[in-house]
């Protein structure tokens, strides 16, 4: 099996010895799913009942009816259905009297309706005080999590305790896959070159079951050409067999070419009247007649002008701009954000590369070539946080992939952040994000500031809220002693105190991560950072210049950027990417710092500290602590449960937002 495929093992393995209610396990058409069930059937111990259900398209009554067949439950054809449940009741309470335990088994569940789901359910009913008495696992297509995420069937989504998605196989295990096949037939030496292989990958999708045809017709298409391996011209002609000469998968080529280039016509056809549609429907804009006295050169010189004139004024409004004509204000301020990386440039003496991260008296400059604080100038709230993630990749693609939103990670301004001699690339890639004034009425408030007031703060507190202020009053809750001035990336300081920064664009996940954050919250055009130190229900304390305000979760997040950075101490057992499978010596470190996490937790600990290895065990009682405290809980070691694991082994020197010490 892959190693997906053993993950999936693992967790239908734990719902079962959990005695949970519903297992789900979903995955697309020819990934392994039945396979995986025939190997657990295998798997199971000898005092376990099956009751295997492959055709899901079936009623209420028929339902009853195949499970006393499956479990040898004599009725009479005329019995009705309560008669059937109350044989099934009885049943199983005979079973587990002999201590025996069952399990049903509904293969192609995406099938069933509502009212089967419902019955279901309900024979999940009888308990006793220590289990359930029938566990059930459903096994189907991706719209079965569809199907269960149905309002009228939330009672029985509650009820699932372990589900897993069976995805299709990467290219490093199709080759190991196909090995295998090959070595079960007798066969011990490779028969598909490395171009095959990449080819194969490409047209399958990685899916077991199309791998399997498409490698068998290439292995009868080198046998019929006397090859003694099969290269990737074979697979392709191969594919054109498997695939009925179709639309290849990953390799873009059309059923014919008439077909393409009627569809190239018709997106041609669509383009033009889209453009002729967009040209005759914008209203007309007159001309702009300048005179000599108002020309280019002049206008720019204005620009710089009024730019110097904000610089050294933050408060103050460009004058040329509000008292102009309405078609002259868009010029100005035009020319005015075109001229300021000029203008940075300008006005930097000449050592300043040498010392382009310093901060002089938080004026709102960033030497860097981006001006910030500047009202009416737009600020990309990126550059403006300064934030440098650090977890290798394999830990960043993780996280990512746990995002509850589909908006990037707080990215980082600095290409690279160092951690002694290596570099730790930004969890995810970032996005600019241009701040426009807010639209609309931000929701009222009755906890904690009023929302005029919490305005009022920023106002006049623009001189608090600089990057230096913010990072020197989060590194103080860490007991740590922040520089003054800057003369590298902030991120980079924060690695040399000891510590790492990690970057959010979520507010659950910042729940999650549970420490101390910067934010970056926007009002009346400017950006602001603020310190968000604790959250208790719907009110949020904030620290603002080192102290204390009390604002509303709704306000907070209203005017928040989706921008945020935390900070982090790396323990003994590391920051790398722990999964079910892998083989290394730092596995032992890990076992024992997670074995200190699981004391402190008071939960269950791992059967071994020695073995250098991420076995069935240790996912599980990952998984067991994941989603005791609510975080992401897919069995892996990223950084939710990194910080997580710290909090609870040195809960004395953690700052978090909200204790969860049990």
């Amino acid at each position: 099996m892959s190693s997906r495929h053993k993950e999936a093992m693992a967790h239908l393995s734990y719902g079962l010895s959990q005695g949970g209610c519903f297992i789900v396990l979903t995955g697309e058409v020819g990934t392994g799913k039945t396979t995986l069930c025939r190997n657990l059937l295998g798997d199971l111990p000898d005092n376990v009942d099956v009751a295997l259900i492959l055709n899901a398209n079936i009623d209420e009554r028929e339902l009853l009816q195949t499970i006393c067949d499956e479990l040898k439950i004599p009725y009479a054809l005329e019995t009705s259905q309560k008669h059937l449940l109350d044989l099934i009741y009885r049943y199983l309470l005979d079973t587990f009297a002999d201590n025996r335990h069952t399990v049903l088994i509904i293969d192609e569940a995406q099938l069933l309706n509502r009212d089967v789901l419902e019955q279901i359910r309900l024979l999940t009913n009888l308990e006793t005080t220590k289990a359930k008495l029938l566990q059930i696992i459903l096994i189907g297509q991706p719209e079965l999590n569809e199907l269960l995420s149905r309002n009228d069937l939330r009672q029985l989504a509650q009820r699932v305790t372990a589900r897993y998605h069976l995805g299709s196989l990467r290219r490093s295990e199709i080759e190991e896959y196909i090995n295998c096949r090959l070595g079960v037939a007798g066969c011990k030496q490779p028969l598909f070159s490395k171009q095959a292989l990449n080819k194969l990958h490409a047209l399958t999708d990685g899916i077991p079951r199309k791998i399997n045809v498409l490698a068998d017709h290439s292995l009868l298409a080198a046998y019929a050409k006397t090859q003694s391996l099969v290269d990737a011209k074979t697979v392709k002609a191969a594919a054109g067999d498997v695939f009925f000469d179709k639309a290849l998968p990953g390799t873009g080529q059309a059923v014919s070419s008439g077909q393409t280039k009627w569809w190239l016509a018709a997106a041609m056809l669509i383009l033009v009247n889209i453009g002729l549609w967009w040209f005759f429907t914008q209203p007309s804009r007159p001309l702009a007649i300048q005179t000599p006295q108002a020309g280019i050169a002049d206008t720019d010189e204005t620009g710089i002008q009024e730019v110097v004139a904000q610089l050294d004024n933050p408060g103050k409004p460009s004058t040329s701009i509000i008292s102009g004509t309405v078609d002259q204000a868009p010029d100005a301020a035009n020319t005015a954000s075109a001229s300021s990386d000029t203008l940075a440039q300008a006005t930097l003496p000449p050592d300043a590369d040498q010392d382009r991260y310093s901060e002089p008296d938080q004026q709102g400059v960033q030497i860097s070539g981006v001006v910030e604080g500047v009202p009416g100038s737009v600020v990309i709230a990126e550059n403006f946080l300064d934030a440098t993630p650090e977890f290798p990749p394999e830990v960043a693609q993780s996280a990512i992939a746990n995002q509850d939103v589909d908006v990037s990670m707080g990215a980082a301004t600095d290409s690279q952040v160092a951690a002694g001699t290596d570099s730790s690339p930004p969890l995810a890639t970032p996005s600019a994000v241009a701040l426009q004034p807010s639209q609309g009425t931000a929701p009222t408030t009755t906890q904690g500031l009023p929302e005029s007031e919490f305005g009022r703060l920023l106002e006049t507190s623009a001189d608090l809220t600089g990057r230096i202020a913010a990072f020197r009053t989060l590194a103080e809750i860490w007991q740590q002693d922040f520089p003054a001035q800057l003369m590298k990336p902030a991120c980079q300081t924060v690695s040399e105190l000891g510590l790492r920064c990690l970057g959010f664009s979520d507010w659950s996940q910042m729940l999650r991560y549970n420490r101390p954050a910067i934010i970056v919250v926007s009002h009346l055009d400017q950006l602001h950072r603020v310190i968000v130190r604790s959250v208790a229900g719907d009110s949020a304390e904030i620290l603002v210049g080192g102290r204390a305000h009390s604002v509303a979760v709704d306000e907070l997040r209203s005017r928040w950027t989706r921008d945020g950075v935390l900070f982090w101490k790396i323990s003994e057992a590391g920051m790398g990417l722990r999964q079910f499978g892998q083989t290394n010596t730092d596995l032992v470190r890990v076992r024992a710092y997670l074995n200190r996490a699981l004391t402190r937790a008071r939960m269950p600990l791992l059967e071994s500290l020695e073995l250098p290895e991420f076995d069935l065990d240790m996912s599980q009682k990952v998984f067991a602590l994941q989603t005791r405290f609510g975080i992401i809980d897919d069995s892996k070691i990223g950084p939710e449960t990194y910080l997580l694991m710290n909090e609870l082994v040195d809960p004395e020197s953690t700052p978090v937002l909200n204790s969860r010490l049990p």
